[in-house]
């Protein structure tokens, strides 16, 4: 098939009104700022027809799209048959139910990718991310036939308006977390939080995970530009996702965030 990319005057890059990076960026952060999205596969019940499904993701350590599947799901037997899929994502869906509302005006994401099983060293890093996007998923991991599957990207497909159209390259959500930006300060950053800032700690776990733990029982053990984890003592290994990244000179600011989004839960309890 030849490729077309770019042949309509109307999605050159060199017409648009924001270039590539900015493109990137957009794309990015409204890819990690939604929880879920509609999954296409391709049927292997139905020869190969396009086949939707509404599911939740989380994003790995190396900017993959993570998704938790029941092995008797038909995207599941689907991707089994054909590894190829899309995960379709929009912005601004609180507003779709509005009649008035133009749904076409809301950026949207398409991730083209193959997916697969997760290795066991992988599910240790995917789990608590996406245990952190949608916490009741802990439980019902344990009681029922499910997996994590990654999504090894190709291409991305971004619209964020008139004039924001871009086909993206793999690198534009491609994470290297030995390149990440707190890598330098962030053993200082932990132990500040492990000296002075258990209680917070606490709170966070408390209030995103449901555990009501003592201080002394919580211990941070890293720190990046997304998020933070924590280990809780006979609980394991937990995740805690910033609302926006965070860079040297915005982590404490991200970490009080989080602080008060726990904590403002708790007290709504």
């Amino acid at each position: 098939m030849t490729e077309t990319t770019g042949t309509n005057l109307d999605e050159r890059e060199d017409r648009q009104r924001i270039g590539k990076t900015e493109a990137s960026a957009g794309a990015r952060e409204l890819f990690w700022g939604a929880r879920h999205g509609v999954l296409c596969t391709l049927s292997a019940k139905v020869g190969g027809w396009p086949f939707g499904s509404v599911v939740p993701y989380a994003i790995d350590a190396r900017g993959r799209p993570i998704l938790m599947v029941a092995t008797i799901a038909e995207h599941f037997k689907n991707v089994q048959a054909d590894d190829r899929v899309s995960l379709f994502v929009q912005a601004g869906q609180e507003g779709e139910q509005n009649p008035e509302v133009d749904v076409q005006t809301f950026g949207r994401v398409t991730v083209m990718g193959r997916a697969s099983l997760a290795t066991p060293e992988e599910r240790q890093d995917m789990a608590p991310r996406y245990y952190f996007r949608l916490p009741g998923s802990r439980s019902y991991h344990g009681t029922h036939d499910f997996v994590f599957l990654k999504v090894d990207i190709e291409r991305i497909r971004y619209i964020g308006g008139f004039g924001k159209i871009f086909w993206l390259d793999p690198t534009a959500f491609h994470v290297d977390p030995q390149k990440d930006i707190l890598a330098e300060g962030s053993a200082g950053a932990v132990a500040h939080m492990n000296e002075d800032h258990r209680d917070a700690m606490a709170d966070m776990v408390k209030g995103f995970y449901g555990l009501d733990v003592p201080p002394a029982a919580v211990e941070m053990t890293a720190v990046d530009e997304r998020g933070l984890w924590i280990d809780v003592a006979e609980h394991g290994r937990h995740r805690i996702d910033f609302e926006k990244p965070a860079n040297p000179d915005t982590l404490r600011v991200r970490v009080v965030e989080s602080v008060k989004v726990a904590r403002a839960r708790l007290a709504s309890v």
